[in-house]
């Protein structure tokens, strides 16, 4: 993890070395790698993206303890929800169906295909309703009226600890004849998952909550 507080003349591939998982939200900016000894001003300025956006972003995505009130004036709302847009997105089209696949391929080539593998497979599918759902909300309810300055109180859920929860039965009561391999694959998945929950969480609430209570 990069210790450091992140700021404009950081250099943006000392981050990525110490934290890769920073490259998701390098993604959502359309920042690739390739990044030299470039500073987060140097890259930003080249790709025309709010400097202290980004150097938000990362410390809240990056560290825990990290709250960005004093900036909130300056950073506006609608690239906040253009970025938690993209971050959904890659939950739908990348992270979801990564983890499918994983585990239609484990369920194809594991012997105890009535065991609790499949109950795992049946809790993943209701910890993916519960992530849909939330999306759905995010699009038709949570962004449009922040943006139209109305304010909206977001509700927490548990898909965060439906995946860690998920990962726990794999780790600990998996059971059965299973190929190892893809068991691994479908854990590390979940753990990326869960990660980037865990740390876009942060944004949700420390970023785009405030400014939504700011804007009512």
């Amino acid at each position: 993890m990069y210790n450091s507080l992140i700021k404009h003349n950081t250099r943006l591939g000392d981050i990525l070395l110490a934290d890769p998982r920073a490259l998701t939200v390098m993604a959502r900016f359309g920042i690739k790698m390739g990044v030299g000894d470039n500073t987060i001003a140097e890259v930003c300025d080249r790709l025309h993206i709010d400097t202290l956006m980004l150097v938000t972003l990362l410390n809240t995505f990056i560290h825990e303890d990290y709250y960005p009130d004093p900036y909130l004036g300056l950073i506006s709302v609608e690239s906040v929800i253009d970025y938690l847009r993209k971050t959904n997105a890659y939950y739908l089209h990348f992270m979801l169906p990564t983890i499918e696949r994983h585990f239609e391929l484990l369920l194809a080539r594991s012997a105890d295909k009535a065991g609790n593998l499949t109950l795992m497979r049946q809790y993943f599918d209701s910890a993916k309703r519960l992530l849909t759902d939330r999306i759905k909300h995010d699009d038709e309810v949570w962004f449009p009226a922040v943006l139209a300055n109305k304010g909206c109180r977001i509700d927490p859920d548990d898909v965060e600890d439906r995946v860690s929860d998920l990962m726990s039965m794999f780790i600990i009561h998996l059971k059965g004849d299973y190929d190892q391999q893809l068991g691994y694959a479908v854990v590390l998945a979940l753990a990326g998952l869960r990660d980037d929950l865990h740390q876009n969480n942060r944004i949700r609430e420390r970023i785009l909550s405030p400014l939504s209570t700011a804007n009512k």
